[in-house]
């Protein structure tokens, strides 16, 4: 909510009305308090929101199932996370694959385009440079610091759940290159 209120945030939202991160923003904020408070019917219905507003905010999937294996045992976990979080995604994947701009097709516009204009080393170029633009940073963590990674994975195993996922995070994106 701070994010959301600070003044250039809300000054950018104001002349750029069409961007849709605003609402991206809410609707996970409010997804968030929904599981903390167990209004699991609320997030149902907010997460499906969420996922047709912007199709990164499946990252609350992740979330979601980190949460509950936070508070319970792994199958109990698994089980309230496919009741609850699984039922919006089903939803937004079906849409999305009978939609006239199938996100499967965006992801394979994108490889021929780049093979096409670019040829195999182009494309390996361009897919190495935006693999450490992406988790470039990441890595460098990673390596450096793994004996205290692999303690704090230790200490707080679900959180392996949302470090995981995010490392899938840029392959939701649904954009074609042109």
């Amino acid at each position: 909510l701070f994010l959301l209120t600070t003044f250039w945030m809300a000054r950018y939202h104001i002349y750029n009305p069409f961007n849709v991160d605003l609402a991206a923003y809410l609707s996970v904020t409010l997804c968030l308090i929904m599981m903390l408070d167990n209004k699991n019917i609320l997030f149902i219905i907010i997460f499906t929101l969420a996922l047709f507003i912007k199709e990164t905010t499946i990252i609350l999937f992740p979330v979601f199932f980190s949460f509950q294996l936070k508070n319970s045992k792994f199958k109990s976990a698994l089980i309230i996370t496919l009741k609850w979080a699984l039922p919006p995604v089903i939803l937004y994947l079906i849409f999305r694959f009978f939609s006239f701009n199938s996100y499967f097709g965006d992801i394979a516009s994108s490889f021929k385009f780049y093979l096409k204009t670019r040829g195999i080393l182009g494309f390996l170029k361009i897919f190495t440079i935006g693999f450490l633009n992406i988790w470039g940073i990441i890595l460098l963590v990673i390596i450096v610091g793994f004996p205290a990674v692999i303690k704090k994975i230790k200490e707080l195993p679900w959180a392996l759940v949302l470090f995981i996922s995010s490392l899938f995070l840029p392959f939701l994106d649904a954009g074609v290159e042109t």
